[in-house]
């Protein structure tokens, strides 16, 4: 029962990982947005100041972590 249930909690958090993920891919990839690491330490106007080759670095590591977190959530669903 135990076994059980830890499974069904590890396949929920998984799924949500992986939701959030293939989120933030979207956003990143299709609409063209920034990294929510941007918004959540600088603001509007900070952003704006930053060199543009610094957003571009940011916004590739964010694209390669969430593309890796959203493969392991998927492949870690379909283990348990």
């Amino acid at each position: 029962m135990l076994l059980k249930t830890g499974a069904i909690l590890l396949t929920i958090s998984s799924g949500f990982n992986a939701l959030l993920a293939s989120a933030i891919l979207t956003i990143l990839i299709i609409f063209k947005k920034n990294a929510p690491f941007l918004y959540i330490v600088f603001d509007e106007t900070a952003i704006s100041q930053l060199n543009s080759k610094i957003i571009a670095m940011t916004n590739s590591l964010a694209v390669l972590f969430n593309a890796s977190a959203a493969s392991f959530s998927i492949l870690s669903i379909y283990v348990i």
